[in-house]
């Protein structure tokens, strides 16, 4: 398996795929990558030269590097399966089997328990170094536009993740485009920069859930927050677990089975931090 990161939300996926694969006898073999595709080819050529049988991958995908990428593993000896990544509309018959989180329901069950509180202005804070940003911005505007929801003159921002530089500044300027536009409700992506908006609007005077709600997106860490997070969990484990199912049995059956591509939606957990009653 070669995952971007083995820190923030992808152990639960690789233990997932761990355990599916040694009930069948098997070994997980890990690389690390980096969001690169160059790194990403070189550590899967790492795995290919201890003879492995069959390869998890969640590559890079976008632009011209990533369409390459993708054709190389396409091409490869081995049976190949993408884990919480799709090929691009450029490669629509690529024949690689996936197991994806639908990102965009998970924005929209978002949005829809903010709008069932009685909010009708809910901006929309992503991590700029996100893959899953896209998704989930799709996500939320699809749905403002289903429920009629306003989607302009409310916070839509890109911030840097939490702690970096730029980090504070950002947050100022979430807080401060909330109070200049009323709104009162966000959905975040992801729990570290919920947690880091929450705080500063508490910092500022507001009032967590009365005068801001929030939504994280990732549910990693979301329930230790003060007052806790509602959240948008992905089920992680599950994805690794189908991952390294569809990867053995394309083992089993590298002719006749046919492309699966496996969609799971999130689930949504409410805590405190949007209140239980509609807006006054």
């Amino acid at each position: 398996m070669v995952a971007p990161s083995v820190e923030y939300y992808w152990p639960t996926v690789i233990q997932g795929a761990q355990t599916a694969i040694a009930i069948t006898g098997g070994r997980l073999l890990l690389r690390a990558s980096s969001y690169d595709p160059i790194e990403d080819r070189r550590r899967t050529m790492e795995l290919l030269d201890r003879g492995v049988q069959t390869l998890l991958v969640a590559p890079t995908v976008a632009g011209r590097a990533g369409i390459d990428l993708l054709r190389w593993l396409g091409g490869l000896s081995v049976p190949v399966v993408l884990v919480e990544r799709l090929p691009p509309p450029e490669l629509p018959t690529i024949p690689l089997d996936a197991a994806v989180t639908d990102h965009a329901i998970g924005a929209g069950l978002a949005v829809r328990h903010l709008a069932t509180l009685g909010h009708n202005k809910i901006g929309l804070v992503l991590s700029s170094e996100s893959p899953h940003s896209p998704q989930i911005h799709a996500g939320w505007r699809s749905t403002i536009a289903a429920l009629g929801l306003p989607g302009t003159g409310i916070p839509v921002l890109d911030v840097p993740p939490y702690g970096s530089p730029g980090w504070s500044r950002a947050a100022d300027d979430v807080i401060d485009q909330c109070r200049h536009s009323d709104t009162k409700a966000l959905v975040v992506h992801a729990d570290r920069e919920a947690i880091g908006v929450l705080e500063r609007a508490q910092d500022k005077g507001m009032r967590v859930p009365d005068e801001l709600a929030v939504v994280s997106y990732d549910d990693e860490v979301a329930a230790a927050s003060d007052p806790p997070l509602t959240a948008v969990r992905p089920q992680k484990h599950r994805i690794g677990v189908l991952a390294a199912e569809l990867a053995l049995a394309r083992v089993g059956d590298p002719v006749d089975r046919p492309v699966h591509r496996i969609v799971l939606w999130p689930t949504l957990t409410v805590r405190e931090s949007c209140g239980t009653q509609p807006i006054a």
